[in-house]
């Protein structure tokens, strides 16, 4: 998964191919992402990379998955 950090004040635009784009406000919470439908996410959020295990997982989406935790905005295709 490769991230771009972008700081500053204004407005940053994301798209990927003409998917649509959810914003998630993570109130202390955990959710499970493929890795290629990770657009950003805020400092305060905490990543790991997970190996799917699972053969329904693997045909699901892939063979990693990213963990996002924590407060803080999150946007996914």
């Amino acid at each position: 998964m490769s991230l771009m950090k972008a700081e500053g004040a204004g407005r940053i635009y994301l798209a990927d191919r003409g998917k649509r784009v959810h914003i998630l406000n993570l109130n202390n919470e955990t959710i499970f992402v493929n890795g290629n439908d990770v657009l950003a996410m805020e400092d305060s959020i905490q990543w790991e990379i997970k190996l799917m295990r699972r053969v329904a997982g693997m045909l699901a989406g892939g063979l990693f998955n990213i963990r996002l935790s924590g407060t803080g905005m999150v946007a996914i295709t």
